[in-house]
C-alpha cells in the first residue's frame, strides 16, 4: 500500500508457477542475504516501508513517491510479479503486545477429554481439533436452503457439543466463538448476511442449553475460506459448516510478527 491506501501489490499479481514453487511471501530479521538468495535472486527490488498495519502485521505501507518510482518502470513491474522484492522495514515497528490463549496442562487435559469422547462415541459429522485459538469442533450442521433455520434432526449434535461446552467453561477458563461459512454461489452479501444469521442460530441454541450468552462471541464469513471445491456438490457440502471454539482465557506477551 502507498500513503493513499491505494494497493500497490497483492497475491495475484505474482506470476503463478513462481507462487507455486517459491509460496508468496517469506518472513525473517535476518540480514545475511544468501538465506534467501534462492527466492529473489542477486538483483531483487528493495523497497523500505515505513508502517505495516494488519492483525499479523502483513499490510507493509510506502511512501507514495517510492511507489510511483517502482511502478513506473518495467523492470521493477516485471520483479514484482516474479516475487524477486525484498521489503525492509525496522523491527520496532513488528514487536507489539497480543493477547494469546493460554495454553497450559489444564487446557491440554481437557482437549485429550474432549477429543476422546467423541473418538469413543463416534459422534456423525464433528470433527474436533487443537486449533490456534483452542479447542475447535467443526460441524456440518444441516440448515434449510436459504435459511438460518436448523433442521430438527440436528438438535441431538446441538446438544452434544454443548454438554461438552459446558464441562469446559465449568471453572471459567473459556469464552466460546461461533464462525459460519457458507458454499460460495456468487452472491457474496447474501452468503455474508446468511454465515451471520446461521452463527447467530447456533449461538442461540447453545445457549438454550445453559450456556451463559456473555461468553460467546460470532462471526460470519460467507464464501471466504473454502475448504472444499465450489465446483463440486461435496466440496460446496464441506463449505458450508460452522466452527465453534472453545478460547482459553488470553494471556499478554510480547509478538514480533
Amino acid at each position: 500500500w502507498n500513503e493513499d491506501m491505494d494497493q500497490i501489490y497483492a497475491r495475484d499479481m505474482m506470476e503463478n508457477e513462481e507462487a507455486k514453487k517459491n509460496g508468496i511471501v517469506l518472513y525473517g530479521y535476518s540480514d545475511d542475504e544468501t538465506k534467501y538468495a534462492e527466492r529473489v535472486g542477486t538483483d531483487p527490488l528493495y523497497i523500505r516501508a515505513y508502517k505495516v498495519y494488519g492483525r499479523n502485521r502483513t499490510d507493509p505501507v510506502i511512501h507514495t513517491d517510492d511507489s510511483l518510482r517502482i511502478l513506473s518502470v518495467p523492470q521493477n513491474v516485471a520483479l514484482l510479479q516474479k516475487g524477486k522484492v525484498v521489503i525492509l522495514l525496522d523491527k520496532d515497528e513488528l514487536v507489539r503486545e497480543v493477547a494469546v490463549p493460554q495454553k497450559d496442562e489444564a487446557y491440554y487435559v481437557a482437549y485429550a477429554t474432549v477429543k476422546q469422547y467423541f473418538y469413543e462415541n463416534k459422534v456423525p459429522g464433528i470433527t474436533v481439533t487443537d486449533s490456534i485459538a483452542g479447542i475447535q469442533f467443526s460441524v456440518d450442521l444441516k440448515f434449510r436452503p436459504d435459511s438460518a433455520q436448523l433442521l430438527s434432526s440436528e438438535q441431538q449434535r446441538i446438544d452434544v457439543i454443548a454438554e461438552k461446552l459446558k464441562e469446559l467453561i465449568r471453572d471459567n477458563e473459556f469464552t466460546i466463538l461461533v464462525e459460519g461459512y457458507t458454499a460460495d454461489v456468487g452472491k457474496p452479501a447474501g452468503q455474508l448476511d446468511l454465515s451471520v444469521e446461521r452463527t447467530r442460530t447456533v449461538m442461540n441454541a447453545l445457549a438454550a442449553q445453559g450456556i451463559p450468552k456473555e461468553l460467546f462471541t460470532y462471526k460470519g464469513y460467507g464464501g471466504a475460506n473454502p475448504i472444499g471445491s465450489n465446483e463440486t456438490e461435496e466440496g460446496r457440502r464441506l463449505n458450508r459448516r460452522v466452527d465453534i471454539t472453545a478460547r482459553p482465557k488470553a494471556t499478554y506477551i510480547q509478538r514480533d510478527w
